[in-house]
């Protein structure tokens, strides 16, 4: 699941691009980026803790606590591995920290057994 925006104290901004899972636990579900207005981090993390807002939550085997983060840099979106066991894989290709890759429509992204799909556009 998604953590819960409601649980981030106040109005969202929902930024260009989302993420379908398109393999998984939860196959098929669009998971949209979004920060509070307030704050507007620029950083979201991805993995299997139960942390506070800014954080997707993906519960599924080989998916560490805290495995990637995504980062946005108006107009693009770029994702960085945050483990080396198990490192993502953007288009079948492992990436390293610190290693950074820009985003592009139609990525594909591997976060343990979790399959992604990143859309630049909205729908």
């Amino acid at each position: 699941g998604l953590a819960d925006p409601a649980d981030s104290g106040g109005p969202l901004q929902v930024l260009p691009g989302r993420l379908e899972i398109i393999d998984g636990p939860e196959s098929g579900r669009m998971l949209l980026l979004a920060f509070p207005l307030a704050t507007l981090p620029t950083e979201i993390a991805l993995g299997r803790a139960d942390a506070p807002w800014p954080h997707l939550l993906l519960r599924a085997p080989g998916v560490s606590l805290r495995h990637a983060a995504l980062r946005f840099q108006p107009p693009v979106w770029s994702i960085r591995s945050l483990v080396r066991q198990q490192p993502v894989l953007v288009n079948d290709a492992p990436l390293l920290p610190p290693a950074e890759h820009t985003l592009r429509d139609r990525d594909h992204i591997r976060i343990g057994s979790v399959q992604l799909l990143f859309h630049a556009r909205p729908a």
